[in-house]
Order: C-alpha cells, then structure tokens, then sequence
C-alpha cells in the first residue's frame, strides 16, 4: 500500500467515523396524534396515536429530558410517551395544577423538566410529576410552550401583552423580560405558537403555530423572524393529517457509534505499523 492510497483509506474512515444523523423534531397535536421529522425539510412523518390523549385533546405540551419524551394533559398530569408508537408508557402523576393553565414543558441540560403556566414557570419532580413555582413570575402567560437554548437561555411566548409574544424568563425568579412580538420578515405577525424546539445540532430555535406552519425565531430581533413553512406531513397507513399543533419537542442526533470509534482504532493502528514498516526498510 503506498502512502498516497493509505492516506486516502484513513481520510475516508475519519469522514464516516464523524458523520452525524439530524436531529428530530417531535410533533403532537389535538387529536393525539404524533410526527417525527427533520425541522431543516419541515418534512414529518405519522408515528402514531394515543387514543388516551386524543381522549383529552391531545398532550398540552411534549419534551424530552434525555432520551425520555415526556407529555402533559390538559388536566395537569404528567405522562412518559414511547416516541416510536406515540403510546403513553407511564402516568408518572399529577403537577397539582389541574386549571388547564400548564401548558409548556422544557428539558434542561441537567435533566431538570420545567413547565410553563398562567404567568409561572415551573420545576416538575419526575419522579411524582408535582410542580413547584419558581418565583412569583408576573408579566407573562404562557401562549403554550417554552424551551432552552444552547445557551442555558429559557425562551417562552405569551399570549400577553399579545399572542406570539417572545419573553426570556430568569430561571432563579421566573421574572420574564419581553424581547418583542414574533413576525416574519414582511411584518406579518405569529400568533397561537404553541410549539417551541431547539435545534441544538444547527443552532436554530423553531417556532410552531397551532395551524401547522414552522418558522425560525429570531431571539436578537423577534420580528425578524424567518417566514412561516407550511409542514409537509406523510401520513401512510391512512393517518390523518397533521392537526392543530399544541407541542414541539427536539432530540439531537446520536453521538457516534462503537462501529465508528472501532474504525478511527483501526485506521491508526494501520497507520502505526505502516509507520514502522517503513522505518524498517530505511535502516
């Protein structure tokens, strides 16, 4: 093997060894349904349905924290949900908030889930679903959905001092600052956006109203956000089409294999012992 052949052997096992999938955005709507998609497409695809949720409407809210996808009912209670069938796994149990005003749900980076209702945000116990305030809030109410940035920033749209307003909330107090008003590029404003993801693979916050439009959300300037993209649902299998969206939920793309870390070991192995081969032959 000569070196030029080798180098390209070794280039062409890095290359695979740390190419990464896309992350997938988790829909859920009012009839219980569940899609799964590429946000940079908007293309998503029909997973399943809860009979149980769409019993109640529909999940208020979905997110992940870690690899478990949690949903909220109307009522307050908290559910884990199996993100390949869209069944409900768990009733791991009540928030104790059972108005109908918790309607967002956020996963932190430390595996925390936090919850967004009237003018509060929350802190939900997983292991009993119990919601402890964080704060005396004010000034906010939630629209239906909050979530973090790469940053550790908590993002929340309101429906106050109008629908599709776009607050940053203090994690230590629950006080929310007003950024401003979501609109697209042409003025136009969102409103009823009930789903927020965050891409954390490109960096992109995503903005999803309740009549099945995506829209990237402009933090520094909300209303400059990017135009709406009408969701291009595949149903197969005779499901219906995506209803009125009420969470959104991102998981990222998977860390690389024990298949790709195997390939990087092996290449410099080979490499090593071409390195001595050729070290041999100079003596």
């Amino acid at each position: 093997m000569t070196r030029m052949s080798f180098a390209v052997v070794l280039s062409g096992l890095a290359i695979t060894a740390v190419s990464a999938n896309a992350g997938t955005v988790y829909l859920d709507d009012n009839m219980g349904q569940l899609w799964a998609g590429d946000p940079t497409t908007a293309t998503y695809s029909y997973v399943g349905t809860s009979s149980t949720a769409a019993g109640f409407g529909g999940f208020t809210d979905i997110d992940f924290v870690g690899n478990i996808l949690y949903g909220l009912s109307r009522a307050g209670e908290l559910y884990t949900i199996d993100p390949t069938t869209a069944q409900i796994t768990s009733d791991v149990g009540s928030t104790g908030v059972s108005d109908g005003s918790l309607v967002g749900l956020a996963g932190d980076s430390s595996g925390n889930l936090w919850a967004g209702g009237n003018n509060s945000v929350y802190t939900l116990n997983l292991g009993s679903g119990a919601a402890t305030p964080v704060g005396g809030g004010g000034g906010y109410v939630t629209e239906g959905d909050l979530d973090f940035d790469g940053s550790g920033n908590l993002w929340l749209t309101s429906t106050s001092p109008a629908g599709g307003a776009l607050y940053q909330i203090n994690t230590g107090n629950g006080a929310g600052t007003l950024v401003g008003q979501l609109k697209d590029g042409l003025g136009n404003s969102y409103t009823d956006v009930f789903g927020v993801a965050y891409d954390s693979d490109n960096g992109v916050l995503y903005g999803y109203d309740v009549s099945g439009n995506q829209f990237d959300i402009n933090t520094a300037s909300p209303n400059n956000s990017g135009l709406g993209e009408a969701l291009f649902a595949e149903t197969g299998g005779g499901a219906q089409d995506i209803g009125g969206i009420l969470g959104a939920a991102y998981i990222a793309s998977p860390e690389p294999s024990t298949f790709a870390s195997a390939a990087i070991g092996s290449a410099l192995i080979l490499f090593a012992l071409y390195r001595r081969r050729r070290t041999n032959r100079t003596v």
